[in-house]
């Protein structure tokens, strides 16, 4: 991902996930604090989803709309933000994803926050629930689940 792919992104978080709004200083950030771990997939040049990951504090995920980061011990990488087109699913671009940031996290933990109910997608992914600083919940929603890699 690169600085010029953040219209896209917008636009696609705008039309996926209304109820979590972002601003673009808050995925600059992000992508300046992991540009490894950001990227945009594409189908035959047209790009078709994105991927926004962070290192952060394990247990404490980033507040949504958060523009600036420090993660303390013991660090993590945290995935922010997957999101694809509709026509897109279903393809393995998911898996792609996660195969690449379990790849780039080592033996670190890989974490998420589960909204709008996605656990289960998650789950069959090998995420597990696990505990999270409470604050989470104001920024995520109420029903945010945080969630880890089962390694």
């Amino acid at each position: 991902m690169a600085p010029g792919d953040l219209d896209y992104v917008l636009d696609l978080a705008g039309r996926l996930y209304p109820n979590h709004p972002e601003s673009r200083s808050s995925f600059e950030a992000k992508l300046r604090a992991a540009p490894d771990a950001c990227f945009v997939a594409e189908t035959d040049g047209v790009p078709v989803g994105y991927c926004v990951a962070l290192w952060a504090t394990c247990g404490r995920p980033p507040k949504l709309d958060e523009a600036s980061y420090t993660a303390k011990a013991p660090v993590g990488l945290h995935l922010h933000d997957i999101a694809l087109e509709p026509s897109a699913r279903g393809q393995g671009a998911v898996a792609a994803g996660l195969v690449r940031l379990a790849r780039l996290a080592g033996s670190s933990t890989l974490s998420l926050v589960a909204v709008e109910g996605t656990q289960a997608l998650w789950r069959r992914h090998g995420f597990v629930e696990a505990a999270v600083d409470e604050a989470v919940r104001t920024t995520y929603g109420q029903h945010a689940v945080y969630m880890v890699l089962a390694r």
